[in-house]
């Protein structure tokens, strides 16, 4: 497997001659998108990005910020020294979980070596004291208790990086970590009509959230557990952080059928194990594959990491980022992200339409 790639500063696109001339046309096109948003020129000024600050820890990343409803959004985009700004890309969220940030998940996750391979860009926010909103309750973190808009935080941002890069917008995907897991779940929900598909690790849907309404329109999700985590249980209930409960979730196979049935998918998988590298480390993954039919529209997988714990699995140092006791066991045979990578590639967006394994021509 390739070592980890990285940039330099020149892979910030609003850095540097060569695209120094898309300043005015970027503000400009950017306040046009924003107002149809927004209906006022005063409120698209207030959201615009307030600035653009060099990462000096993690290469290839620009820490950025944005007024966004009063408060200041930060957020990190990583721009791979593949990217030529010639095509339209990727564009692929990372959410982190809950007491992090956005700082490392390009390399916690290992997206910042697909991003090279594949031209993505990756956007990395930050959640409002360090927590998102995902729909739980009765949590005491300042981004439920205060309601927090994440899931129009996310939207404009998608708005913004459109107009700066050339993304696809058939192919915006977001991937997330246990409280980002949870956040990826209401954005799936919620953002239907922005997102190509949504990826959850380590995270079951907020009971909440299955007891609302949302609209009709499915789509795919690819979901990622250990069954011994010892934060977002396999089987549901309160989520502990430090023996102090943090809300109530779904169980694993709970959310799994929230989704067929909301996505209107078959209940029937196609299951089998995932090949064990490492058959010493008392893990092992079994993939369950749920279809919706010929266009892939609805698709939902389960990867189910027996003995697995609260991480996102993969052969990078940073996966066991805490001891086992804290947060269960992390496979270092098993890659999350290359199997998260491969499910976003078979279902992009056209028309409303997701085509699995190819695109509809428009």
């Amino acid at each position: 497997m390739p070592s980890y790639l990285s940039t330099n500063a020149s892979g910030d696109v609003c850095a540097g001659r060569k695209r120094s001339w898309r300043k005015v046309c970027i503000a400009s096109a950017v306040i046009i998108l924003a107002t149809v948003h927004t209906g006022t020129l005063a409120q698209v000024e207030e959201e615009l990005p307030a600035t653009v600050e060099q990462d000096t820890v993690d290469h290839g990343l620009t820490k950025r910020s944005l007024n966004f409803k009063g408060l200041e959004r930060t957020y990190r985009v990583y721009v791979p020294g593949s990217y030529t700004g010639k095509k339209r890309v990727p564009l692929v969220f990372l959410l982190h979980g809950g007491g992090s940030d956005g700082r490392r998940m390009d390399r916690f996750t290992g997206f910042n070596r697909i991003a090279e391979d594949e031209a993505l860009i990756l956007v990395a926010p930050d959640g409002v004291g360090r927590h998102w909103n995902d729909g739980r309750v009765s949590t005491g973190y300042k981004a439920h208790e205060t309601d927090i808009d994440d899931v129009g935080f996310v939207s404009r941002l998608i708005d913004l990086l459109s107009v700066e890069f050339q993304i696809d917008t058939n192919r915006i995907y977001v991937a997330g970590i246990s409280n980002g897991g949870m956040m990826s779940n209401r954005l799936g929900l919620e953002l239907p009509d922005r997102l190509a598909a949504i990826a959850s690790v380590a995270a079951s849907l907020p009971e909440p959230l299955a007891q609302k309404t949302f609209k009709s329109q499915p789509i795919p999700v690819i979901i990622v557990n250990g069954t011994d985590d010892p934060l977002v249980p396999w089987n549901g209930g309160d989520v502990r952080v430090f023996r102090k409960s943090a809300g109530r979730v779904l169980s694993t196979p709970d959310t799994v059928q929230f989704w067929l049935k909301h996505n209107k998918c078959s209940s029937q998988p196609v299951t089998g194990p995932v090949p064990d590298n490492d058959p010493g480390d008392g893990i092992r993954v079994i993939k369950s594959e749920y279809y919706s039919g010929a266009n892939g529209v609805g698709d939902v997988t389960l990867y189910a990491v027996e003995g697995g714990g609260h991480t996102w699995h993969g052969p990078r140092p940073l996966v066991q980022y805490l001891p086992a006791a804290l947060i269960g066991r992390a496979s270092k045979d098993f890659d999350a992200t290359e199997a998260i990578w491969e499910f976003f590639q078979k279902h992009p967006r056209s028309d409303g339409r997701c085509v699995t394994g190819t695109r509809v021509q428009e």
